[in-house]
């Protein structure tokens, strides 16, 4: 993966194999605030939340796991698609 920064005053956008992302702050908060209302958004929260999605989902941890225990995990997922569309600053 290559990347090259554009140096603009705010220092927002950045281009990674010529595509083109900007970094909005109000989309961040946004994307705080939708996930603090199912999880831990510290740092340690967001690793958890990671890791449990890895070790239950993937791995299939717990054959016997139900819609509701994986539900955050699943919400987790949904809100990180919506805020990763947010950053990009083309229609690629």
């Amino acid at each position: 993966m290559v990347a090259e920064r554009k140096h603009l005053a705010d220092d927002r956008t950045v281009t990674v194999n010529g595509i083109s992302f900007e970094l909005n702050s109000v989309e961040f908060k946004e994307f705080l605030e939708h996930c603090a209302t199912f999880m831990d958004i510290s740092k340690d929260g967001f690793g958890l939340m990671i890791d449990s999605i890895s070790d239950s989902v993937i791995d299939n941890e717990n054959p016997e796991m139900t819609l509701e225990t994986i539900r955050p995990q699943l919400k987790f997922m949904r809100e990180l698609s919506l805020f990763l569309k947010t950053i990009y600053t083309s229609n690629l």
